[in-house]
């Protein structure tokens, strides 16, 4: 059951979420990296966490376990929605993490990286695809 606490929460979530996701993919577009990367990690994190608010509570979103952990969250997530079907976003998720780990200017296998695997392969557009086919992961906030 969610409170009125928990739907302040999950707005804030998805606010943040589409302030990064918009920011992240505006950013892989001008070839910003690592920062779109970052941008995109805590924008796929705030979603799930919007969408954990019934089952995390704040403070355990903030611990070490979850904290920004997209792999973590990511797995509270399946657990929640018991479909197998998302276990094809799995390598995204994975990929995803590891950008927010290393963004630090001068690391060139992390700007390698970046470029091979989001912009070479497209695998930024994989966000997307991940909200346009799994309806079961969007929020949906209707203002009171």
């Amino acid at each position: 059951m969610t409170t009125d606490k928990d739907d302040d929460f999950q707005s804030w979530f998805c606010d943040l979420a589409t302030q990064y996701y918009i920011s992240g993919r505006l950013a892989a577009k001008c070839f910003l990296v690592p920062v779109y990367g970052n941008l995109l990690h805590h924008a796929v994190e705030m979603f799930l966490k919007a969408v954990l608010v019934d089952t995390l509570s704040i403070d355990e979103m903030k611990n070490k376990k979850y904290g920004h952990d997209l792999t973590a969250l990511w797995a509270r997530f399946k657990e929640k929605e018991n479909d197998t079907a998302l276990d094809r976003f799995d390598q995204t998720i994975k990929d995803l993490s590891r950008l927010c780990l290393d963004p630090l200017p001068g690391r060139d296998h992390c700007q390698r990286a970046l470029e091979r695997r989001w912009l070479g392969t497209g695998a930024c557009h994989d966000i997307q695809r991940l909200h346009e086919t799994a309806p079961e992961i969007r929020v949906h906030h209707q203002p009171r």
